[in-house]
């Protein structure tokens, strides 16, 4: 996440490489952003808008493991037969014997 001041100083960055004769392109290169962030970043009216996924209410999914289901998915996975294994061979093997 980026801190308001961070996005603003950014922004100010931004403006000042684009008045200095860079193209928006190079300007949001130059500082390490695509030119969506940026532009999703600044508000209609030229202000600099604030993170909103603070704020944002967080929904529990109907298929999200339990507590209990992703302790047992490393369990399994830390059992001394299956650890040196890759990933990739526990899920399409050991978890579809069920």
């Amino acid at each position: 996440m980026t801190s308001l001041d961070e996005r603003t100083r950014l922004l100010n960055d931004f403006d000042e490489a684009v008045a200095g004769g860079a193209t928006r392109y190079e300007a949001a290169n130059l500082i390490g952003l695509s030119q969506r962030t940026l532009k999703r970043w600044r508000q209609e009216n030229g202000a600099v808008a604030e993170d909103q996924r603070p704020q944002a209410e967080r929904v529990v999914q109907s298929h999200q493991l339990t507590h209990a289901e992703q302790a047992a998915i490393l369990d399994t996975c830390n059992e001394p037969e299956y650890q040196s294994l890759p990933p990739s061979w526990r899920q399409s093997h050991r978890f579809t014997e069920y």
